[in-house]
């Protein structure tokens, strides 16, 4: 380090010299702050040296980390992905802004969410005086558009939205006995968290709950970071509403290229029937 320092010296005091500014003190003055540049926060390295005569910049350094910072201008993401099980599937999509502030940055943020999807299960059904069990055959609809903020909080980073939901569920044949069905729109609120664990590993969470049909979601990862692109770990978490429940237990991958995120999982899934069925779920996400 104490060669780079004179190295650094003897540098500027070439540039100096050539640019008529050749003074001892000058280039003693640009050495230590050179120094001091080297002692400051990354994200806080910035210098430039004027020349009072002319108003030129002589020299201007910028550390590797701040420059990351103020070339990353993205403010949106936007996902797509899908989930299946031996009895339901779901496709869908989402958006999130942050017009102004990057995505990654203490910012407020704007999402909305769509989607769609199918399920059957067997129920009991009244025909006269007798019940008989049938299956039933569900399509539903479901989006939602919500408001909030993200918090930067050193390893930890945590995000808080609420908003508008809207759920609609189709039953062939019709279900008298199942009351999640119709269109119904409500408030809805969420919490998402990411924490950087030593060692390369990371855990989330992201917990959502609605008014509509007293819908609520809840999942937990806990991943490692095996290479600068590629994560693994598992999962866990939960589904349901005030007619269903399930919770399901798995494993996932994530592969990380430019400004783009794949996710893969697989596992079990079981409800409240203790009906245990596989699931996969595949996700893309795109930042720009």
């Amino acid at each position: 380090m104490r060669h780079v320092k004179y190295a650094v010296y003897i540098w500027c005091k070439i540039l100096l010299c050539v640019r008529g500014l050749s003074t001892l003190k000058g280039a003693t003055a640009l050495y230590l702050l050179l120094s001091l540049f080297a002692c400051l926060p990354a994200s806080s390295r910035t210098i430039e040296i004027v020349d009072k005569d002319t108003g030129v910049v002589i020299v201007a350094i910028t550390s590797k980390a701040q420059e990351k910072q103020v070339k990353s201008k993205d403010w949106r993401q936007t996902w797509m992905g899908a989930h299946i099980t031996n009895k339901s599937w779901s496709i869908y999509s989402g958006t999130t802004i942050a017009p102004f502030g990057g995505i990654h940055s203490n910012a407020l943020l704007f999402r909305s969410i769509a989607g769609y999807g199918g399920y059957s299960y067997v129920g009991a059904r009244a025909l006269g005086k007798t019940q008989r069990t049938e299956r039933f055959h569900g399509r539903q609809a479901f989006g939602e558009v919500v408001a909030g903020y993200q918090w930067r909080l050193g390893e930890l980073t945590l995000k808080a939205f609420g908003g508008i939901a809207g759920n609609g569920h189709i039953i062939s044949p019709k279900d008298p006995n199942n009351t999640v069905s119709g269109s119904r729109f409500g408030p809805t609120a969420s919490i998402e968290a990411w924490l950087n664990l030593p060692y390369s590993n990371w855990l989330s969470s992201n917990t959502s709950w609605s008014s509509v049909f007293r819908s609520f979601k809840a999942d937990l990862r806990l991943g490692h970071r095996f290479h600068k692109s590629i994560d693994l770990g598992l999962e866990a978490g939960a589904i349901g509403d005030k007619e269903y429940q399930a919770g399901h237990i798995g494993g996932f991958t994530q592969y990380r290229w430019n400004n783009t995120e794949l996710r893969l999982s697989a596992g079990i899934t079981s409800n409240r029937d203790k009906e245990i069925s596989p699931y996969g779920t595949f996700n893309l996400l795109f930042t720009y």
